[in-house]
C-alpha cells in the first residue's frame, strides 16, 4: 500500500519528472535517506555488522547530495537501533559514515578554499535569511500538505486521511513506528523554523508518510471484508484524480511551450561556431544551457549588445515570444510558440 501511495505521490512525480525546483539533488538525497533507513530496518532485525556499515555509507553518501538533510537516515533508525541487540553496531554505521562523507569536503576545502568557504557559508545562510525571495511563514509547509499528497479538487481528503493516520501511529509503540514518526516529524519541524523554504523541501518525509498510511491501511485490512472493502474502494479513488492530473509540463512555465524549447535549443547546440543565446525569460536560461551547451541569458538584445558581441566571433541567437519585435541588427531571431494554457489553480499543479 505504501509503495502504491508513493507512486502516486504528486511531489514525487513532479520531482522525477523535472518539472519542480531542484529535482536531481532532492530525488537523489530522498533515495538515500530511503535506503538508509531500509538498510538500519534490516540491521536491526538480523544484527549483523555489514548492514550498519552499509546503512553509514548510504547517510554519507545523502549528505554529500544536500548536506545536513542527509543524517535523517541517521536520526530514523535511532528507534530500530536502541531497541534491538544492533544497538552495539553504531561505532560501524558512524564509521562507515564519515568514510563516506568526508574525503570530498576534505578535498574541496582543500583544493578551492575560497569557494569552500563561500559555498558553506551560503548553506548556513539558509537558516536565517531568506535567500533568492522564498520567504514564508513557518506554517506554509503545512498549507503545502494538500498540494503535495492531492491533486487540484481532492486536497481536502488530505486533512482526514493524515488525521486517521496520525492516530492510529500514535497508538503504536512499535520502534518502526517511532522511527516513521521521527522520519516525518524532524524535516517538516526543521525547515519549517529556517528562514528559506523551498517548495521541495519536504520531499524527504513523502516515503515515511506513505508508509505510516500503508501501516494504518494494512491494520484496517485485517478488519474484515467491508473494511476490506472500503480500503480497497479508497486506494482506487486516488488513482482517479491522478488519470486526469498533466504532470508533462512544468506549470509554473508562462512564456514559453517546454517542448518547443527543448527542440530549439537543441537545434541551436547542433549550430557550428561560438554562440551565444539572448532574452531568454521565464527563468529558463539554465534549460537552454543544459539543452544546447550555450550560454544563455535573459538579458535583452541591443544593437550595441549584438555588434560587440559579434565583433568576439559568436553567433547571437535572439528568443523572440509570439508577436515580439526588437531591433537587433545582425542577430539570429528564433520565434517560439506561445505555451499550452490551463487553469492555473495553485503555482505548482495546474
Amino acid at each position: 500500500m505504501a509503495a502504491y501511495l508513493y507512486a502516486l505521490n504528486p511531489l514525487m512525480i513532479r520531482l522525477v519528472s523535472g518539472t519542480v525546483p531542484d529535482d536531481s539533488v532532492h530525488v537523489i538525497n530522498t533515495f538515500f535517506i530511503t535506503l538508509s533507513a531500509y538498510l538500519f530496518a534490516v540491521c536491526a532485525r538480523v544484527n549483523r555488522r555489514s548492514w550498519a556499515v552499509a546503512g553509514g555509507v548510504s547517510v554519507g553518501l545523502g549528505t554529500l547530495c544536500l548536506s545536513g538533510i542527509g543524517l535523517l537516515g541517521f536520526a530514523a533508525a535511532i528507534p530500530l537501533l536502541y531497541r534491538s541487540k544492533a544497538k552495539r553496531l553504531w561505532p560501524y554505521a558512524l564509521g562507515a559514515f564519515l568514510l563516506a562523507a568526508l574525503p570530498w569536503p576534505l578535498y574541496a576545502s582543500s583544493r578551492w578554499p575560497e569557494l569552500y568557504r563561500h559555498e558553506s557559508a551560503l548553506q548556513f545562510d539558509h537558516l536565517l535569511h531568506a535567500l533568492e525571495g522564498h520567504a514564508h511563514a513557518w506554517w506554509w509547509y503545512l498549507k503545502l500538505l494538500p498540494v503535495h499528497f492531492a491533486v487540484v479538487g481532492t486536497g481536502w481528503l488530505v486533512w482526514p486521511a493524515l488525521a486517521a493516520v496520525l492516530a492510529y501511529a500514535l497508538k503504536k509503540r512499535s520502534p518502526g513506528v517511532q522511527a516513521l514518526l521521527l522520519w516525518v516529524g524532524l524535516p517538516y519541524v526543521f525547515f519549517s523554523l529556517i528562514a528559506t523554504k523551498l517548495y521541495s523541501y519536504p520531499c524527504a518525509s513523502v516515503a515515511a508518510v506513505c508508509l505510516l498510511a500503508g501501516l494504518a491501511g494494512a491494520a484496517a485490512w485485517r478488519r474484515g471484508p467491508l473494511a476490506r472493502g472500503a480500503v480497497a474502494l479508497a486506494l482506487l479513488a486516488l488513482a482517479v484524480p491522478r488519470l486526469r492530473a498533466d504532470y508533462s509540463a512544468p506549470v509554473w512555465s508562462t512564456t514559453y511551450d517546454y517542448a518547443a524549447l527543448r527542440a530549439v535549443s537543441l537545434k541551436i547546440g547542433a549550430e557550428p561556431g561560438k554562440k551565444v543565446v539572448l532574452n531568454v525569460k521565464d527563468h529558463k536560461s539554465a534549460q537552454v544551457m543544459y539543452y544546447s551547451g550555450v550560454p544563455a541569458y535573459p538579458d535583452a538584445p541591443t544593437p550595441a549588445l549584438v555588434k560587440d558581441l559579434r565583433a568576439r566571433g559568436y553567433r547571437v541567437f535572439v528568443f523572440l515570444e509570439e508577436g515580439e519585435r526588437v531591433a537587433a541588427p545582425g542577430a539570429l531571431l528564433v520565434p517560439l510558440p506561445a505555451p499550452l494554457a490551463g487553469p492555473v489553480l495553485h503555482p505548482y499543479e495546474a
